[in-house]
């Protein structure tokens, strides 16, 4: 990262069976950046992930295979997945978008099955550039509720 991975062929979304032991990863593409994200899982067995990298990540020839994805939220759908006829099935919604930047989010779900996202930063870490204005005090839900948010909390 942010090169190519020769094991993942530029993937960064992997499903690995740990059952059948050592076999090719199966790949699933990403558009948006999510190393650095927030994950929590759904009632139904998706995959919720919050926010993640600034980083643009290029193949060798210099084409973009990931953009910025701190504004992004995504499920990714493993139940088409087969493990054990390495079909790829699998599928990514990455059609959601946050109402803030978040690297290094929490994500928590609820007891009725939505989420509540909270804090990260809004700027990857820079060491030369501490502040508190990089991080990310507020809060909001997904599905959207009370009109939307994001919320600020002394909390955090």
């Amino acid at each position: 990262y942010p090169t190519l991975n020769p094991n993942t062929e530029g993937y960064t979304s992997v499903v690995i069976d740990l059952l059948r032991g050592p076999t090719q990863p199966l790949t699933f593409p990403l558009q948006y950046n999510a190393f650095c994200s927030g994950h929590a899982q759904a009632a139904d067995g998706s995959i919720f992930v919050v926010g993640g990298d600034a980083q643009d990540s290029n193949f060798t020839d210099g084409t973009t295979f990931l953009v910025d994805g701190r504004e992004r939220m995504r499920f990714f759908y493993p139940n088409n997945v087969s493990l054990y006829d390495n079909t790829q099935q699998g599928t990514w919604n990455e059609s959601i978008a946050m109402s803030t930047r978040r690297w290094y989010p929490t994500v928590v779900t609820m007891s009725d099955g939505d989420f509540i996202i909270a804090s990260g930063d809004t700027l990857n870490l820079n060491f030369d550039s501490l502040a508190d204005t990089d991080k990310n005090p507020t809060f909001e839900y997904y599905p959207p509720r009370y009109g939307g948010g994001p919320w600020e909390s002394s909390l955090l």
